[in-house]
């Protein structure tokens, strides 16, 4: 059976960054089920998937457009130390900052909704204020996908 849409598909699959590096795989955890379509994947591996059977293995490579966006230096934004908690800060440690909804209170939201928490990565602490970056941390950067697929069901 070949992979379509609202296929229940199970693959194995390894991600390395643009130097060939491993970033992240599924050996320690098991295959990853998803349902074709559902925009649980990266469009462009959803798109490369299709028409696979189980037992195909696949190396797709994606532009940073297509995988986690190109970097955007907008998202490095220095926040001053008295608008952060007094934790411990240290370059490359990942903190959730809550920021404020641009959009205006929807109709059946509760006051405590209205903004969401936005993971970024310290680049520099400094005394006054603290340096961060809300890129994905493989944004700007070509990435593969080395694919085995286990199964696929209707």
């Amino acid at each position: 059976m070949k992979i379509k849409q609202n296929s229940s598909v199970e693959i194995r699959y390894r991600l390395l960054d643009q130097d060939g590096e491993l970033i992240e795989s599924t050996d320690d955890d098991g295959p990853l089920r998803y349902r074709h379509g559902s925009d649980d994947l990266l469009p462009a591996l959803e798109e490369a998937l299709t028409g696979a059977s189980a037992g195909d293995e696949l190396r797709v490579t994606l532009t940073p457009e297509d995988a986690f966006g190109p970097h955007n230096p907008e998202g490095i934004v220095i926040i001053p130390r008295q608008e952060l908690p007094d934790d411990v800060y240290s370059p490359g440690d990942w903190v959730a900052i809550g920021v404020e909804s641009d959009e205006g209170e929807r109709e059946g939201e509760d006051d405590e909704d209205e903004g969401e928490e936005l993971e970024m990565r310290i680049l520099e602490v400094r005394e006054d204020a603290v340096v961060m970056d809300a890129n994905h941390p493989l944004a700007g950067q070509s990435v593969t996908f080395e694919v085995v697929v286990v199964s696929v069901e209707d």
